[in-house]
């Protein structure tokens, strides 16, 4: 079956405090796996950016759960495309680090997301997950 990648943003209902978004990262990690989804997701100052990777059908009805929770608001598709690979196959669900220590123990973690990210340094070139990564990360500074 094709896989598909699809990217949204979308704002919280109410900022997730610390213990939130690590109980979050932990059942969404467990059902990615469960169901074959790669992606990663951004959280900042109340807003989030995710970008799923999967089966058609699958990312579909993840989507329209993530659409229907009431935690989340503004639900914006950014792009869907069909893809012959996926750009984090060994993310189940990558997150970028607030500095608790305790986000870095989830299972599942990767420290990719940590890096300092320039985005000006993106070339044309780059993919788009890297350039929207790149516009996000300038937006929230």
């Amino acid at each position: 079956m094709p896989l598909v990648q699809i990217a949204y943003a979308s704002s919280a209902a109410e900022p997730f405090t610390k213990e939130e978004l690590v109980e979050l990262l932990k059942k969404s990690r467990q059902k990615n796996q469960e169901r074959g989804i790669t992606g990663l997701l951004l959280y900042k100052e109340g807003n989030f950016l995710q970008i799923l990777e999967g089966e058609s059908p699958i990312i579909r009805e993840t989507l329209q759960r993530i659409e229907a929770d009431p935690r989340h608001r503004g639900f914006l598709t950014i792009f869907k495309r069909n893809v012959e690979e996926r750009e984090f196959p060994d993310w189940s669900m990558a997150f970028r680090n607030l500095n608790d220590p305790e986000i870095d123990r989830i299972p599942g973690y990767n420290e990719f997301l940590n890096l300092k990210f320039d985005p000006e340094s993106l070339q044309e070139d780059s993919s788009s997950v890297e350039r929207l990564i790149g516009t996000f990360a300038k937006a929230i500074r």
